[in-house]
Formats: C-alpha cells, structure tokens, sequence
C-alpha cells in the first residue's frame, strides 16, 4: 500500500473505479436483474475467445451455457456474499459436472480456505478451483510476497491432504474419497 496505494478495481472501466473501501471513482456496479442469457448470446457473438460463465449452481444453467457456445463454466454461489442461504458449491457440483459430461470446462469456487477445500472440489468434479477473495486478501495484506505465500500455503495443504488421502496425482483424486453421509 505505502507505493500504489489501495487495491481497486482496475480493470473496471475508469468511470467505475473505487478502491477497496469504494472511495473514488463514479457510480456503482450493483446488481443488474434484468440480465439474461441473452446478454450472454450477445457477449459470445462479439467475443471469439474462450467464454466462461460464472455463478452456475443447476444442471439446466450447466445445460444452457453450452447452447449458447461457452467453453466453461464457475459453479459458484459468490462466496454465499450475495445470498447466504443458496445451496453451496460441492452440493451441486457432481451433479453438474456429470450432466455437462466433457462439453465444458468445469471450475469451481466459494469460500476456498484451506488446501482441504480445492480437495474437496476436485473430488465432487471440479476441473480447476478459484481462490480469488484468499489472493485478494493475500495481495492486500502483502502484495506480491503475500499471494505467493497464500498459495504456498494452500498448495502445501493441498498436499498434505492428498498425502493422507493416499493421492499421488490430483487424477487420484475422486468422490469416493469424500464423506457424503451423516453421522
């Protein structure tokens, strides 16, 4: 912070930019009901490179993103910051992921903070995890140095996870390794 400043939000247009504490910059990017698949038909005509939609949690969105042409989809639900009663990521992502079967790329997202939790996620189906808030918060508190210690950190859990899981190869790892019962 002492030689750029506070995070913002750079790569948002200039009128829209606000620093994490949403000082500066213009009006705010809320929430916009209105959009659409649509919308999204009309960002694939223009865009002619990989598409990826995020914020998938059923099969029928997983479905619709391959009918309008996207390569990938996020099964998120933002962390549970937008709605904290949607059904959580690993819920749902088997399903999805076996429904989407190899049209789509499938990530997967939410409230990774542990090595443990991207275990989890690939075991339910995830091809990939993001950790977004984890190196938001990494590169706040340490910049550079701070998001290469994160992943260090979740790299080296998710190692010891995989150790003691007997997973040599994240293609080790599978759903049979997750416990899906009560107790």
């Amino acid at each position: 912070m002492v030689t750029t400043g506070l995070p913002n939000f750079a790569n948002y247009p200039l009128k829209y930019r606000k620093s994490l504490l949403k000082r500066g910059g213009g009006p705010s990017l809320n929430l916009m009901p209105e959009l659409s698949w649509n919308h999204v038909c009309q960002v694939r005509e223009h865009w002619k490179g990989n598409l990826i939609v995020k914020g998938i949690l059923r099969k029928e969105d997983a479905l619709k993103a391959i009918d309008v042409g996207a390569q990938g989809i996020v099964i998120s639900n933002h962390g549970g910051r937008m709605f904290d009663s949607s059904v959580p990521p690993i819920e749902v992502l088997r399903e999805i992921a076996d429904s989407v079967g190899h049209e789509l790329t499938v990530l997967a997202d939410s409230s990774i903070q542990r090595g443990s939790d991207i275990f989890k996620l690939i075991a339910a189906g995830a091809k990939a995890v993001l950790v977004g808030r984890s190196m938001l918060y990494a590169t706040a508190a340490g910049g550079r140095q701070g998001a290469m210690q994160m992943m260090q950190i979740l790299s080296d859990e998710l190692a010891m996870t995989m150790d003691l899981s007997g997973c040599r190869t994240l293609a080790d790892i599978d759903e049979s390794l997750l416990f899906r019962g009560q107790y």
